[in-house]
Parts: structure tokens; C-alpha cells; sequence
């Protein structure tokens, strides 16, 4: 497989300050009043809070060269590229032991070569030294899968299976410092032991898995404000020691008429990103997220454990369905609610290990609807009108932060609200 990447990243630049002239003063007024303000005479209101916060407005640049990629006080420009040759060869065997019994097992060889470079265009800030840069390094890895079945009887089986899991190292392309961009591959081991059952003539059927997963030097990204360097920020990919998670999960079907099924899962699990010592040039210390000195951490700074983000310790879903078919029509409805416990959005604060609750999203159940009516014609071709619903009780509940600093800056992702839609297909 080959596979390629472009990055262009345009940053405008501006400056930002409290009005210091207190309430009722208006940024005009601040930026003329004060002597101290270098930017008298043309800060404007905040756009969420305005005369209370001033900032510079936005210039583009005179002449037309580069458009509206500038700003009050200078631009970034950040190009950069990655070639990805990704190459594996693998091969499984299945062994019937008796009948009962079955072990199979698997092996793959892969290997990734990646072709790096980036680039900045930048007026103040400064672009950062040692740009531009090119670089390329090539990872491989040979990884195992074995599992194994024992079938009980004709309705009921356990198994177990052992498989490794890799990805391999690569290079940060948002990343500003030359000495931030390398990360190192990731290496998985999971262990998985489950029974799958029928019971009561197959109308109940019933599965159970316990699972742990351990990864080492595990990749994670971080956003690090750095502004008095372009672009303003740079984002790593560092690699954690270990990542460990655990749990266990039950789904079931259950036939309780032949025209009514319920459809039932719940998933326990518990992850933690262990402690370990990093560089605080990698890390976002401070109150506005800056990148941290050897000061902070003479030594380098000692993580302590952390949860792990978007790892909710249980989650649920439940799902009636009802089906009828007579003669060329078939009728289904079904209405889902699906939920989940707490959540971590992003991670704990890396040097205390507490959850920032600002980053927290609150259990939340959703709600699903869909009705549909198949129409089979007599040439054989299957007609299909759907109704369907999702989010039905408008639930509000954010799926990605993005923390910038003090005062919850940053960004938000908020999911998708009450929606509804109408569906025709036609099958051939």
C-alpha cells in the first residue's frame, strides 16, 4: 500500500489583552488612554466579550501576494508532507484437533518506510530553527495471533486467543522543534477468553468475553502553545511506557414471539495510562499550556498514573425489534437506547493526574427509532421505504475538546442532535 499525507496549515496572528481601564471603558478608549498599549488606536471588542477583552484586528497583507493569510501582527505557513510504503506478509493455519476442539494460529511480517518533510513561511513570529527538514526511516515488526475453541457441545463453545498488534513509528507533522518530530512504533498484546452460547432451542443466544490489553510506548498527541515561535503552537506525538485496559463484555438475543427480539449489551471496562518520566519540552505545563523548561523538571517530569480518555468504566445499549412479513411486504420496527457512564474526553492534567472537569462529558442515553416496509415486485426487485430517527430526546453531549490554556479556551465538538430522515431504496 502506498499512501500519502499534505499538511498546509495557515495561522493568522493577533493579540489579545484585558481592558484595563475596567468596566464601562471601551477598547477605543484603552487603546488611546493607555501609554503602556502599542497597539493604540486600533484594538477592537472581543467578539464573545466584548469591550472587556481587546484584541488586534485582522490586516490582510497590502498587495495581494499571499491574500488573507496574514494579520495584525504577521502569518504562519506550515507545509509538509508524508510517503507511506506499507508492505506485510502473513500467513494462518487452522487445526481440527478432534471434533470438539479446534487451535489455529498466525503470523505477519509488516514493515512501513516513511519520506518526511515540512516547511514554515512565517512573519512574526519567527519560524522556527532548523526548518525546513526532511527526513526518512523505515520500522518492521513481526507480530503472532493463536487462539483456540473448544465446542462443549452443539450450542455452547469456549474459546481463548492470544494476538500481538503493532503501528508503526512515524513523524509529527504539526510539530515546530526538529527534536519533537520522531515518535517510536507501538506494540499491543491482548489476551481474550469468552464462552458463546444458544439456549432454548436457539432462541436465546448468549456470548461472554473478558479481555486485557497492554501497550507499549504508546503514541499520544499534545498541544503545546509556543508564542513566540510560529505557528503559535506545536503538537508531538509522544509515546507513554504502558497502557493498560481491562474488561468484560455481555451481549444477548433473546426471541420472545416470532415476530418480537430484544437485543441487549453491557460492556464493563477500566483503562490507565501508567506513570512514566518525560521531557518537559514535550508536555503542556503552566496555565496556559506552554511548553515547560528543564526548570519544571530538572530530571525530567514523573507522570504519575492517568485515566484514559473516552474509556467509560460501562456502557449499554438495548434494542427491541419487531419483524412481519406477509406475502411480498415485510414490516420491521425497532426502537434502540443506547448509553454510557461518565466519560474523560481528553486526558487527566499530566503532572497531578486529576481529571480537569470542564474536560468531563456526563453519562448520557440516546435514543433510536426506525420503521420500514419492503415491497418485493414481481420481477423479483425489493422496494424499500424507511423512516428513522436518532437522538430522539435531544440529548447535548460533547464528543471532542480541545484545551488551549486558561478559561476553558480551546474548541469543542458537539454531537449530533435530534435528527430525522426518510430512506428509498430500490434493490436489484
Amino acid at each position: 500500500m502506498d499512501s500519502t499525507i499534505k499538511l498546509t496549515q495557515l495561522t493568522n496572528a493577533i493579540a489579545q489583552l484585558p481592558n484595563l481601564l475596567g468596566p464601562g471603558a471601551t477598547c477605543a478608549e484603552f487603546g488611546v488612554l493607555d501609554p503602556a498599549n502599542p497597539f493604540a488606536g486600533f484594538l477592537i471588542p472581543h467578539p464573545v466579550l466584548d469591550d472587556a477583552f481587546c484584541q488586534t484586528p485582522y490586516i490582510p497583507t497590502p498587495g495581494g501576494l499571499l491574500g488573507d493569510l496574514s494579520g495584525a501582527l504577521g502569518f504562519a505557513v506550515q507545509n509538509g508532507q508524508e510517503d507511506v510504503t506499507s508492505t506485510a506478509l502473513f500467513g494462518a493455519l487452522v487445526w481440527d484437533v478432534t471434533d470438539a476442539i479446534e487451535v489455529a494460529g498466525g503470523v505477519r511480517w509488516l514493515k512501513d518506510e516513511k519520506d518526511f518533510e515540512n516547511n514554515f513561511v512565517s512573519i512574526a513570529p519567527p519560524p522556527p530553527d532548523g526548518f525546513p527538514v526532511s527526513d526518512d526511516h523505515s520500522w518492521d515488526d513481526i507480530v503472532f495471533e493463536v487462539s483456540a475453541n473448544y465446542r462443549v457441545t452443539d450450542d455452547n463453545m469456549l474459546y481463548a486467543k492470544y494476538a500481538e498488534g503493532y503501528r508503526s513509528g512515524g513523524f509529527s507533522i504539526r510539530a515546530n522543534d526538529v527534536d519533537q518530530i520522531t515518535y517510536q512504533p507501538e506494540d499491543v498484546k491482548s489476551y481474550e477468553i469468552g464462552s458463546k452460547n444458544y439456549f432454548f432451542d436457539g432462541r436465546v443466544r448468549l456470548n461472554l468475553a473478558a479481555f486485557y490489553t497492554d501497550l507499549k510506548d504508546f503514541q499520544y498527541p499534545v498541544v503545546i502553545q509556543d508564542p513566540l515561535v510560529a505557528p503559535g503552537t506545536t503538537t508531538p506525538i509522544n509515546n507513554a511506557d504502558e497502557l493498560q485496559i481491562m474488561g468484560f463484555e455481555v451481549d444477548a438475543v433473546v426471541a420472545l414471539t416470532e415476530y418480537f427480539r430484544l437485543v441487549a449489551s453491557v460492556g464493563v471496562q477500566d483503562g490507565e495510562r501508567k506513570g512514566y518520566v518525560e521531557d518537559p519540552r514535550r508536555l503542556p505545563l503552566g496555565p496556559v499550556a506552554d511548553a515547560g523548561s528543564p526548570a519544571d523538571c530538572p530530571t525530567g517530569c514523573a507522570l504519575p498514573d492517568n485515566d484514559l480518555a473516552r474509556t467509560p468504566d460501562w456502557n449499554w445499549a438495548l434494542t427491541g425489534v419487531f419483524d412481519w412479513t406477509i406475502d411480498a411486504y415485510s414490516f420491521e420496527a425497532s426502537v434502540s437506547a443506547h448509553g454510557q457512564d461518565d466519560v474523560l474526553i481528553v486526558g487527566d492534567n499530566l503532572l497531578t493526574g486529576q481529571p480537569d472537569p470542564t474536560l468531563v462529558q456526563d453519562g448520557y442515553t440516546l435514543v433510536d427509532a426506525r420503521l420500514a416496509v419492503d415491497w418485493t415486485l414481481a420481477g423479483g426487485d425489493i422496494v424499500t421505504i424507511a423512516v428513522f430517527g436518532k437522538n430522539l430526546t435531544d440529548e447535548e453531549y460533547k464528543d471532542y475538546v480541545l484545551p488551549l490554556g486558561a478559561a476553558n479556551t480551546g474548541f469543542q465538538g458537539w454531537g449530533p442532535p435530534r435528527t430525522y430522515a426518510v430512506e428509498l431504496k430500490w434493490s436489484r
